[in-house]
């Protein structure tokens, strides 16, 4: 490693009749030497602030890399080191830095992979072009004093088909920056990272350069991970107006439009998404069996819309098999998940149908459907819908974008051509969806969620009426929500979407407050309770496989093993308004103390202002 002595810190020359934001303004902070200084103070500290905040989104890097061995790697930005453990074996590094403190650090971090260490500025690369097969840019171009140049040299070193994979925090597109936000960039310009910064602005004109997979993280999408591929001239330069928060992609010919699908599953949620997308105008056939058959047959396809009682019929093409040789753009196999297993024979049976979408609960990931049908033909996702069926008729609610819309994804994450026409397909018919970068993980933090809200019903009667005035259930149900979640984390398995990692640090006694006002609706009724009760058997399916985790993991589960004694249906309730159990007060406590301390030091500082 390069070393190079550095120089001091500038000298800064303020007035005294400056205004604070004058002050701030004529402070230069986007220099080599103050951007060397900042991280020298940062150094010691860095991996205890930094270290456990990102190590999710660290690990999610490294996988969509997509590493092979003998590749060739850069990192640009490498600082501490703290990407470098998550690296295979294999793999040649190179890690280049602008701090010679933080890079003595990287010198001693585990890894695997076979890496080299140099002192050089990201914004110019004293390195061929061409030279690497990967690229990783890990919160270095909010970083940088010109993040777009960090962006574009990384750039040119990769080979065509080479993959960089970004991580950082953006501006939104359509933010308007006004001054009390400007403000605030520039304080935190001072602690040297850059919150105004837009993608667009990163990316723009860049040629050949095509994004595969954009994830929203951390701060509810403020943070995002990216995938670009250096494609070989098929690309126009990308453009500033791109809209870099949807969903990203070709658009796709008319005439490859996904038309005829098969929906394997004719209970409440089979029936509704054969049913609106038989409206949206798509070729629909509806697999039932027995007296669902029947009914079909009968009278057709009857939805009640649960929030105002709209009721729409419809005759539906129904069948009874899949065979061998029935050719579908797509099969859409909904049924629970204990019943999965009886669909694969005839899956994997038929080879017509290259495109088969689970929208099903799965906590032990989707090898056996991969060893089934192939993996180049299985998609995964989850429906974002609740409902029950009456004597035949189909009562549902879908759920809202902000709370559970239908979710699928490919296995390794990529916004591909098909995804993306079924995506559009779920649109149409009237579905709020969202394509995950990560479905497994996405299913198993669901179950993570669900297995615990299931159990504290069964724990109340069935009822979430009950379970609201039922304190006990709650607690409960909060504290095995957060063991799964520990669970996740202690296999490095992403809890996803990001949003859920609140739940992590809120305190229990404010997450019991929530639920309390919450579960006494119909809402939860409909979209959670009625399926639970109707679904026992699939709800003890999936504790069984996240118990499964748990002891893989090693990660103590008291509460969680509490609520599954509740799935049988034998086992006593707990009488309605028990609150036997005593809150945990400690993290309330302390985030208090954290707001009071942030309140008392705020107001000093406005009264030294005044001053």
């Amino acid at each position: 490693m390069t070393r190079k002595n550095l120089p001091a810190p500038p000298q800064f020359s303020l007035r005294s009749n400056l205004s604070f934001c004058k002050i701030l303004e004529n402070i230069r902070v986007t220099t080599k030497t103050v951007n060397q200084s900042i991280y020298r103070f940062y150094t010691p500290i860095y991996d205890h602030l930094f270290g456990p905040l990102y190590s999710a989104e660290r690990r999610r890097t490294a996988q969509l890399l997509d590493l092979r061995p003998g590749e060739r790697l850069l990192i640009s930005g490498v600082g501490t080191g703290l990407d470098l453990p998550q690296i295979p074996a294999g793999i040649e590094v190179t890690g280049v830095d602008i701090s010679e403190e933080m890079l003595q650090q990287a010198a001693q971090k585990p890894t695997q992979a076979v890496v080299k260490l140099i002192q050089m500025d990201a914004q110019r690369l004293d390195l061929p072009s061409g030279c690497f097969d990967a690229a990783l840019l890990s919160l270095i171009v909010s970083v940088a004093p010109d993040g777009r140049a960090v962006f574009r040299e990384a750039w040119r070193t990769l080979k065509p088909g080479g993959r960089l994979v970004l991580f950082d925090k953006f501006a939104p597109e359509s933010y308007n920056i006004g001054p009390v936000r400007k403000m605030a960039g520039t304080l935190f310009r001072l602690l040297g990272t850059d919150v105004n910064r837009r993608l667009s602005e990163i990316v723009e004109d860049i040629p050949d350069c095509s994004i595969e997979i954009s994830e929203p993280s951390l701060l509810f999408g403020a943070y995002r991970i990216l995938r670009f591929r250096k494609t070989h001239g098929e690309n126009q330069p990308m453009k500033a107006g791109i809209k870099l928060e949807g969903a990203v992609g070709p658009a796709l010919p008319r005439e490859q439009k996904i038309r005829t699908i098969l929906v394997y599953g004719a209970g409440v949620l089979g029936s509704l998404y054969a049913g609106m997308l038989h409206q949206a105008g798509y070729e629909v056939t509806l697999l039932a069996r027995g007296e669902r058959l029947a009914e079909l047959r009968r009278h057709g396809l009857v939805l009640i819309e649960d929030s105002n009682g709209k009721v729409t019929r419809m005759p539906v093409q129904v069948t009874d098999r899949l065979a061998p040789g029935d050719a579908y753009d797509l099969v859409m196999v909904v049924v629970r998940k204990n019943q999965l297993q009886s669909t694969l024979p005839a899956l994997a049976a038929n080879f017509a149908t290259p495109n088969v979408l689970f929208l099903v609960n799965n906590a032990e990931g989707p090898a056996a459907l991969v060893e089934a049908l192939g993996r180049e033909r299985v998609l995964l996702g989850f429906p974002g819908a609740g409902g029950q069926r009456t004597e035949g008729v189909v009562s549902y609610r879908l759920a809202g974008r902000s709370a559970q819309p239908t979710t699928i994804g490919e296995l390794d994450g990529r916004k591909s051509n098909r995804i993306i026409q079924i995506s559009q397909a779920l649109s149409e018919a009237g579905f709020p969806v969202a394509i995950s970068g990560n479905m497994d993980a996405w299913l198993k933090t669901h179950v993570a969620l669900v297995s615990p809200i299931a159990n504290a019903l069964y724990l109340a009667g069935g009822s979430n009426y009950r379970l609201a005035r039922t304190q006990d259930g709650i607690v409960l149900m909060v504290r095995a929500v957060k063991e799964g979640l520990r669970v996740l984390r202690a296999l490095d398995i992403p809890i996803t979407p990001a949003k859920y990692r609140a739940l992590m640090w809120l305190p229990e006694p404010l997450l019991v407050a929530i639920l309390k006002k919450s579960l006494p609706s119909q809402r939860v009724e409909l979209l959670l309770a009625r399926h639970a009760n109707a679904a026992r058997d699939e709800m003890q399916t999936l504790a069984g496989e996240f118990r499964a985790l748990a002891r893989w993991s090693g990660v103590p589960t008291p509460a969680m093993d509490a609520l599954f004694c509740y799935l049988d249906p034998e086992y006593p309730v707990v009488p309605e308004g028990q609150a036997r159990l005593a809150m945990d007060w400690r993290s309330t406590i302390a985030i208090t103390g954290a707001l009071a301390s942030a309140g008392l030091l705020a107001a000093w500082l406005l009264r030294n202002r005044k001053q």
